[in-house]
């Protein structure tokens, strides 16, 4: 899996920290532009979404650079060959499809647990 955090620039300020319905009333769409890679590590077997939640927020693996799994993040699951992008929210996570179609970053911070 692999976990992007918005850039740090002042015109993503707006956007950190904010619900998918927030964002999308607001006339904005989760733009894979707007992020950066954090963090990649193995999607292991029994692992879900809420499994990582709490593993980068309770049990950060030593090679996470990224501040804890939040609101706005985005976290990619490559499982069977297909790549899936979810938007941690509010509560739980959104799929957000159109975020794994552009190209992304090569760069990576972690390796793995």
């Amino acid at each position: 899996y692999m976990v992007y955090q918005l850039k740090h620039t002042e015109e993503n300020h707006l956007l950190r920290f904010e619900s998918l319905d927030r964002l999308y009333a607001a006339g904005k769409t989760v733009d894979p532009a707007n992020y950066e890679l954090v963090y990649a590590g193995p999607f292991t077997p029994g692992e879900t979404l809420e499994t990582i939640y709490r593993d980068l927020n309770v049990d950060h693996p030593e090679d996470y650079h990224g501040y804890s799994l939040s609101m706005s993040d985005v976290v990619v699951l490559n499982a069977d060959g297909k790549r899936t992008a979810w938007y941690c929210d509010r509560i739980g996570f959104r799929e957000v499809p159109g975020f794994c179609k552009a190209p992304k970053q090569t760069e990576q911070r972690g390796r793995g647990r």
